[in-house]
């Protein structure tokens, strides 16, 4: 007969563990806790159905604490250090097995080493600030901590000593990006993609705006693209029956935004002007939720 699920909004009485998540956030939030590439939600046998006033977070993520020192030894337990102060420059990461919750998570953080083409993303506490990677050489070390190398990607802001930070790894290099649907034949402006396509109705470009959905200048992000076998999905945030996928053959940079040159691999649907949809991008699973985690 159909389902509906709907998140029951914030509560004054919000456990202490959820923090500061009752000030940026509506609705019911839904964590996947499961190694990456699981399947966050299923509905089976419905044929209708909606989900409203949910937050899903699909990566897998951890709560840390961070350290402002540099030093390349043992940040101590609940802790993360950057080996530099200066985002640029930061080639690893040292990270406590031991999470915020006391909690030993040794097998969440050797799974990085499994996927070396993957992203870390870690955030502050309201998503006001975060600090983006690849992964670029998998995790070393054993017992109370790891060393991951990464090579940044994009930063906005800083931490603080001893913030509370929430850090989370896609095995296929996500960090989704939202944007609205330009129809109009112009450049997009910001928050905006078009899609460009060809006499036969194929998708060849994406022609996106430096700045997404949220104001955050993510050409860092865009630049990062093109690589052996790069696929980027566009889905629509109103329906996944709308979706684009196709792989990456160049991306060229402009003043104010970026045109990736693709090869249609699938299309299925039509975006309308203004729809808000996801960019997504990924190595080896075309096809993924806004998340990150792989759609089965």
């Amino acid at each position: 007969m159909g389902v509906r699920i709907v998140g029951a909004g914030n509560v004054a009485s919000s456990p202490d563990y959820l923090k500061d998540y009752g000030k940026r956030l509506t609705g019911a939030i839904l964590f996947w806790d499961g190694p990456p590439g699981g399947t966050l939600l299923q509905i089976k046998g419905s044929n209708t159905g909606s989900i409203e006033n949910m937050t899903f977070v699909g990566a897998t993520p951890q709560k840390y604490q961070f350290s402002i020192s540099n030093s390349a030894t043992d940040p101590g337990a609940r802790f993360l250090r950057f080996k530099s102060s200066t985002f640029a420059n930061v080639s690893e990461i040292y990270i406590s097995v031991e999470n915020f919750f006391g909690v030993e998570v040794p097998d969440w953080l050797d799974r990085i080493d499994n996927a070396a083409t993957g992203r870390l993303s870690i955030y502050s506490e309201l998503f006001d600030r975060f600090a983006i990677f690849d992964v670029t050489g998998g995790v070393s070390g054993s017992g109370l901590w790891r060393t991951i190398n990464v090579t940044p990607v994009q930063a906005k802001g800083t931490f603080t000593n001893n913030e509370h930070l929430i850090v989370s790894f896609v095995a296929s290099g996500g960090t989704p990006q939202k944007f609205q649907i330009l129809t109009d034949p112009y450049d997009p402006d910001d928050g905006q993609l078009r899609i460009v396509t060809n006499g036969s109705g194929d998708v060849t470009q994406i022609l996106v705006s430096n700045l997404n959905a949220a104001n955050f200048n993510v050409s860092a992000w865009l630049d990062s693209l093109p690589g052996p076998d790069m696929r980027v999905t566009l889905t629509g945030m109103t329906s996944d029956a709308v979706q684009v996928v196709a792989k990456v053959t160049g991306v060229t940079a402009s003043t104010n935004l970026r045109t990736i040159s693709v090869t249609e691999i699938y299309k299925t649907g039509s975006f309308s002007a203004l729809d808000p949809v996801v960019l997504t991008c990924s190595r080896q699973d075309p096809i993924r939720d806004r998340a990150g985690a792989l759609v089965l």
